[in-house]
């Protein structure tokens, strides 16, 4: 209870994440069995950019809690900071299997499918008119799909938080492109009761 009153304190009131990790690693080695160290103990790495240790310390913790979410939410953020994003997207999923209500995990893997898929727009606004004939189709397909794969953890972040506007907004643009007339004039609806009947406009 000391340590985790000391780590509060450095944490929270000072905003002092040395001195709260440092708290952290004494407390580790008196209780090493206390998984919510190992939580502290990544985070206050991630928040301190010390990348490197944060990664091998999360893989030590994912070794004894395998079905941690807030873990698994911490690997997948380091795998993408790293550029891996696939592994990311399969640790968020992880972390969404081990806790369907974990709205980061939804929210997380939601957006995986939403950047890939308006990089892949993106790059058909690039090609070229010879190119565009041959791939944009294609190109569209796929974009459309990764969309589709985000709709579910957007749906489920956006009932764990529907006051989330942002979310609503992108579910209102997903299903707007995949013309899903219902479903996207459900969430306008949504958000007009929320931001106004102007919301679009702003």
């Amino acid at each position: 209870n000391t340590y985790y009153f000391l780590i509060q304190i450095a944490s929270a009131e000072d905003q002092d994440p040395e001195a709260a990790y440092n708290y952290v690693a004494a407390a580790r080695k008196d209780y090493p069995e206390d998984k919510t160290l190992s939580e502290f103990e990544v985070q206050l790495l991630l928040q301190l950019n010390r990348m490197d240790d944060a990664m091998a310390s999360v893989k030590d913790a994912l070794a004894d809690d395998p079905n941690n979410s807030g873990l698994l939410l911490r690997y997948g953020y380091l795998l993408e900071q790293s550029g891996d994003l696939e592994g990311a997207l399969a640790e968020y999923k992880k972390a969404v299997e081990a806790d369907p209500e974990f709205f980061e995990g939804n929210y997380y893997a939601g957006a995986i499918y939403l950047d890939r898929a308006r990089a892949i727009l993106a790059e058909i606004n690039e090609l070229s008119d010879e190119e565009w004939d041959k791939r944009a189709p294609q190109m569209g397909e796929q974009a459309d799909g990764l969309y589709r794969d985000a709709i579910p953890y957007f749906s489920r972040a956006a009932d764990l938080k529907p006051e989330n506007t942002d979310i609503l907004e992108i579910l209102f643009q997903i299903h707007t492109r995949l013309k899903n007339t219902d479903e996207a004039e459900k969430y306008n609806q949504r958000l007009i009761s929320i931001l106004g009947p102007d919301w679009i406009e702003r």
